[in-house]
């Protein structure tokens, strides 16, 4: 069984032994009877789960939304998501399994609704929530990565929904591919728009996108005829953040609140398979 310490307001934090090692993760379920939804929430390279949580407001969206939200914690703040990052791909550490066995948890536990799982993230924790979606297609109704990359490879065995957010001017995971000017990996990311094409092709999404405007947000979605969505958010002049009021810094982002965006995404979708 894990160790376990209930904090009222900042939720329960939790360690779980996976490949022989103690792992943590922190998880907040609001009141409410039965499973419920799970937004697995993975943070930045180098950032820790309060850093995220604080940027995202995702514990309030969760209270007001009625949603269950866990923090996994990654080896040294980093997550093996394929060709990237730091110390957690340089052990190899299996992270994908880690995710997985909280999910199996919080699910055994009755804590989550097995259809209504979804995975998201910054920066190195979007990359984690692409490779996560690669692997365990199954698992997923829906991922929504901010200002991230897909650096794993190999095909989902089923369509997912994707949302993708990322701002333009993102001098670490550059909108346009290549090696971030302020990047510590030197890893090259494909462009944006050539993982948003993978994953249209994973979905069969094919046509013209819906286009809306929320500025500075352009959204586009393609929906394929299952009902699979792939969209992605362009965030005008925006950088390397979570776009939001709770931005830490003052942007073009801030005017784009993302967690609602995001979770009114993901509440449009359940795994049926």
């Amino acid at each position: 069984m894990p160790r376990v310490t209930d904090h009222a307001d900042r939720g329960t934090w939790a360690q779980l032994r996976h490949n022989d090692t103690d792992r943590s993760y922190r998880w907040l379920r609001p009141p409410g009877e039965g499973p419920l939804p799970l937004v697995v929430a993975l943070h930045g390279g180098m950032q820790s789960v309060d850093a995220l949580e604080q940027m995202s407001g995702l514990d309030a969206e969760a209270r007001r939304s009625g949603f269950a939200v866990v923090y996994p914690v990654g080896v040294q703040r980093t997550w093996n998501a394929g060709r990237c990052c730091g110390p957690a791909k340089r052990l190899g550490v299996d992270d994908v399994g880690f995710v997985m066995a909280v999910v199996d948890r919080l699910i055994a536990e009755g804590h989550a609704d097995p259809s209504r799982v979804y995975a998201t993230g910054i920066s190195n924790g979007g990359m984690l929530a692409y490779r996560s979606a690669t692997e365990h297609a199954d698992r997923f109704a829906a991922i929504a990565p901010v200002a991230a990359s897909m650096l794993n490879e190999g095909r989902p065995s089923a369509p997912v929904s994707v949302l993708h957010i990322h701002g333009t001017r993102d001098r670490m995971v550059p909108f346009g591919g290549g090696v971030g000017e302020r990047s510590l990996t030197r890893v090259t990311n494909p462009p944006v728009r050539e993982v948003i094409d993978r994953w249209r092709a994973y979905a069969d999404a094919t046509g013209e996108p819906h286009v809306a405007h929320e500025p500075p947000a352009t959204i586009e979605t393609w929906t394929a005829r299952d009902g699979t969505e792939i969209a992605l958010c362009t965030i005008e002049r925006g950088g390397h953040v979570w776009p939001g009021p709770h931005t830490r810094f003052r942007s073009t982002a801030s005017a784009f609140d993302a967690t609602p965006f995001i979770w009114r995404f993901f509440s449009r979708h359940a795994n049926a398979r």
